[in-house]
């Protein structure tokens, strides 16, 4: 019985070591996020999104108000449905840590594209010569399929499978009877 405890606390050692590890490693975000999904919906993962990086804290949603504790201080919002957002599959809300304001996501707007290089690549693939000529699609067909004929050609000749089936074995590489 002795090491069935000692087994046991090993495990719940390494455990606990990985986590608090994670959870350095995240910024305190684990943590967080764990009991922001344990509480199935009373509470909300919080983003402050300061200066050089995000601070995870906890908030909960009361009549409309957000109240969340952050630095020592007790600090309140009034928010909207459309504040509240999924992300990391709990229900998050992005804060300015600096003015105290909701940041929303706005999708319909698509962020970080490229508009010329799309463009450019859109209207190469619109201006695209087809193909009319027959004759022309049946010699890349026809040259589609030497390739192909030409390479189980090797593929058959390198294996040594014609060998075998010429000389009646029955073993073959990789099958064992």
């Amino acid at each position: 019985m002795n090491a069935v405890l000692v087994q046991i606390f090993a495990y719940l050692l390494v455990w606990v070591l990985s986590l608090v590890f994670f959870n350095f490693l995240s910024n305190g975000f684990l943590v967080k996020w764990i009991r922001v999904k344990a509480s199935r919906g009373r509470f909300v993962l919080i983003e402050l999104d300061g200066v050089a990086e995000f601070i995870w804290v906890l908030g909960k949603i009361e009549d409309n108000h957000l109240r969340w504790k952050s630095g020592g201080e007790h600090k309140s919002l009034i928010i909207t449905r459309a504040d509240i957002y999924r992300k990391y599959g709990v229900k998050c809300i992005t804060i300015d840590a600096e003015t105290n304001a909701i940041r929303r996501i706005d999708w319909s707007v698509a962020e970080k594209v490229d508009a010329e290089a799309y463009d450019d690549k859109l209207q190469r693939a619109v201006e695209a010569p087809e193909i009319t000529n027959k004759n022309e699609k049946v010699l890349i067909i026809l040259a589609i399929v030497i390739i192909v004929l030409l390479s189980v050609y090797n593929a058959w000749t390198l294996t040594g499978i014609k060998e075998l089936l010429a000389n009646g074995s029955t073993n073959v590489v990789g099958v064992v009877n």
